[in-house]
């Protein structure tokens, strides 16, 4: 499992969606690149899109399936965490993977995203001595 937060400036979606700040939400946010077919909102006020994307890796057919979770954390900021969860094709069709991506999405869904802004700076990564 593969997990990524990405803070959007309201301003930037703005100028590329042409949809004011005061009337985006998160689902209008997911929409601008993700069919409306794949996406939901939900009772805790974030949305979800839910995907499966396909690719070849060294010979090998995968399945990339993710999850957007669009949240809207202020009138200026908004934050998309994206999961994402690599299997070989074909391993969907097996009971145990199919109750495994079953509780994936549960639990992503479910899952508690604050509308906190984040505090971003340098990060310097110092290696274990």
């Amino acid at each position: 499992m593969r997990v990524n937060v990405l803070d959007f400036d309201v301003l930037d979606v703005e100028r590329q969606s042409g949809v004011g700040h005061s009337t985006l939400s998160a689902f209008d946010l997911l929409t601008h690149t993700r069919p409306v077919s794949e996406t939901e909102a939900l009772p805790n006020g974030t949305t979800i899109s839910r995907y499966v994307e396909k690719a070849d890796q060294d010979g090998e057919h995968l399945h990339f399936y993710k999850w957007q979770i669009g949240v809207h954390v202020s009138v200026t900021h908004f934050r998309i965490v994206v999961f994402t969860y690599t299997i070989v094709a074909g391993q969907e069709r097996s009971p145990q993977m199919q109750d495994e991506l079953k509780l994936l999405d549960r639990l992503i869904a479910s899952g508690e995203y604050p509308a906190l802004e984040g505090i971003a700076g340098d990060y310097v990564h110092k290696p274990a001595t």
